[in-house]
């Protein structure tokens, strides 16, 4: 029988462990608990319940509608990865591997922008403590990353010298950064630690020092001029897109926690393209790339949005929720325990106490 190894009070900044191995079977909900301390007393026993909600290991929902939806969500993104297979290959034949890109000022001055934007919302959110810190951070090392592959593929001779320093040195610790902050906090969930104090700033000072370098490249960017290695730049960027529809396709039809991650990386990607195809061309070149266009940004916005309702499901925190149960006047008196739910994988459990105005203590749950 699973035992919880504390379950103290009504207090939404503790956490309790439940000693024993994960609850992940639809045929284990209802097994009893054995709380061993806390508000309701040593050895109080109370029956585990699945509940039909969002959680970081029930992303896609239990109800019939959520179920239609999943099927949906696997069929867009599960037949658009295997769609862009005969895609990618007739463009890697049919690309020239030089040729005139437009609007270059344009282009880079965007996708600067684009990726100070993300900084500045990574920052903010991380600073807040919120999970849409896991979609800012993703959007922005994406972009960063996009940025500095579309700089580094499409030049040679000194120009490459000089996009590889710039990557390396600029977009490289963003990159980074980013993704060390959406692990620490996948890794947080459910938990009361703090928020990396200093990233929010390295982001916040970063952004401010891209501003600079943003005005110089509008300044001194060509209008135009010559792109080498097209056809691994746009293959390239084509097969991220797939890895990213393939990887979303498999988390939702697993049901991984990282399902907001791989659609948030596959919706930065779709935008993208979108940006670099549209803004590149001319001529009637442009037409085809609006069209393009016109698939890629719904899908984007789609993508943005599972992983909104991704994270929306997770287990709630807030700064301001933690100094209020630190306060002594936020005491109250405790009832029992009142009853112990679990979603259908039974990674994340809440306990609903007595007396508290039905307030939800999110437990962490050891995997064993």
């Amino acid at each position: 029988m699973p035992e919880l190894v504390d379950a103290s009070n009504a207090n939404p900044a503790s956490v309790a462990v439940i000693g024993a191995r994960r609850v992940s079977r639809p045929s284990e909900v209802g097994r009893p608990v054995t709380v061993a301390g806390g508000a309701a007393g040593s050895g109080a026993t109370f029956t585990i319940q699945g509940v039909d909600r969002l959680g970081c290991e029930e992303p896609a929902g239990r109800g019939a509608g959520a179920q239609r939806w999943r099927r949906l969500l696997l069929l867009v993104y599960g037949g658009g990865a295997i769609a862009l297979i005969p895609w990618i290959a007739s463009l890697y034949r049919a690309q020239p591997s030089n040729a005139v890109v437009y609007h270059l000022a344009v282009l880079r001055v965007g996708a600067s922008a684009f990726m100070v934007a993300g900084m500045v919302a990574t920052a903010y959110w991380c600073r807040r403590d919120s999970h849409l810190t896991v979609l800012a951070g993703t959007f922005t090392a994406t972009v960063a990353f996009m940025s500095a592959w579309f700089a580094i593929v499409t030049t040679s001779g000194a120009r490459f010298t000089v996009a590889l320093a710039y990557g390396l040195g600029m977009h490289l610790p963003v990159v980074v950064v980013c993704i060390w902050t959406v692990r620490r906090h996948l890794r947080r969930l459910g938990t009361a630690d703090e928020p990396p104090a200093r990233v929010a700033a390295f982001l916040a000072i970063g952004a401010v020092a891209f501003v600079p370098l943003i005005i110089l490249a509008a300044l001194g960017a060509p209008s135009s001029h010559a792109a080498h290695h097209l056809g691994l730049m746009w293959t390239g960027l084509d097969v991220f897109e797939l890895l990213g529809m393939a990887l979303t396709g498999w988390c939702l039809w697993r049901r991984l926690p990282i399902l907001a991650v791989a659609a948030a990386l596959t919706g930065t990607l779709m935008l993208c393209d979108a940006w670099y195809d549209v803004v590149t061309t001319a001529g009637r070149a442009e037409g085809t790339s609006v069209a393009l266009a016109c698939l890629e940004i719904p899908l984007a916005v789609l993508s943005f949005a599972v992983a909104r309702i991704v994270v929306l499901g997770w287990p709630g925190r807030s700064r301001s929720a933690h100094r209020r149960a630190a306060s002594p006047q936020a005491e109250e008196p405790h009832g029992g325990v009142d009853d112990v739910e679990v979603g259908r994988r039974g990674e994340v459990v809440h306990v609903r106490y007595r007396n508290q105005g039905d307030r939800r203590q999110v437990l962490d749950q050891a995997v064993g």
